[in-house]
């Protein structure tokens, strides 16, 4: 796979989708995607960036961040997806057994790379705040926006206001 282009602006607020290798879905089970969510608030508090919204499906991940930090957002994601995949391996593992992470005699969790958006406007990124609350009612792992534990969203009444 080429490896990805990403852009620099002054911008820091990012849409970033990022998946479970294969498509397996772990964060059904409530107590992976509540590591996770740990996983998520520990490089908060740690001031690498500020969480906006996240929605973590059944298989992949979307966050609105905002980065704080020196670091690019490549780097931040590789430590979440990195310490999660530590994680997982210590703790979690038998819940999925481990020979669907399992490629060339290595273990890997998550897809390669990530997809990001950077948010260049305000109509954008409440585009995009909509289309994290809304996943899981698509999904049908909720009835409305906001009900999905594993969702959250910092402005969600603003987001009201703009609906």
């Amino acid at each position: 796979m080429p490896k990805r282009i990403r852009i620099e602006s002054d911008y820091e607020i990012y849409f970033v989708t990022f998946s479970v290798h294969n498509f397996i879905p772990i964060f059904a089970r409530q107590v992976v995607a509540r590591k996770f969510v740990r996983v998520l608030r520990f490089y908060e508090v740690r001031s690498d960036y500020v969480l906006h919204a996240y929605v973590i499906m059944p298989e992949h991940v979307h966050l609105l961040m905002e980065c704080t930090c020196n670091r690019g957002i490549g780097a931040i994601i590789r430590d979440i997806k990195k310490y999660f995949a530590f994680i997982y391996r210590k703790e979690l593992l038998d819940i999925v057994g481990p020979e669907q992470f399992m490629v060339d005699g290595r273990f890997r969790l998550w897809q390669r790379g990530f997809d990001e958006v950077t948010i260049s406007s305000e109509a954008q990124y409440y585009v995009k705040l909509k289309y994290i609350v809304n996943n899981p009612v698509k999904r049908g792992l909720s009835i409305e926006p906001g009900q999905y534990e594993f969702c959250f969203c910092a402005d969600f009444d603003g987001l009201n206001r703009r609906i």
